[in-house]
């Protein structure tokens, strides 16, 4: 859903809080391409947590992913959101 905020007087775009598990962009490097998944690329790269960079896999979704695949795939997410009990 969007959501919007005003700065400086304008109403300018923003995007909903991250939970504690999410990390921006900014933290994240893709590398390589590993292959193609279920739902799109994965990527090898590293991300920033805390003040070390840690070898991680980035799973992506297909550009014009159908509303079912974008279920799954958040299912997926929650899914191992409680197995790594985060």
């Amino acid at each position: 859903m969007r959501q919007f905020k005003e700065k400086n007087g304008m109403l300018v775009e923003s995007w909903p809080a991250l939970d504690k598990w999410e990390l921006q962009r900014d933290q994240v490097v893709l590398n390589r391409r590993l292959g193609e998944g279920a739902f799109g690329m994965v990527y090898g790269g590293e991300a920033l947590i805390g003040d070390c960079w840690v070898a991680v896999a980035v799973k992506t979704l297909k550009v014009g992913s159908n509303v079912e695949a974008k279920v799954t795939c958040t299912f997926f997410v929650c899914f191992l959101k409680l197995f790594c009990g985060v």
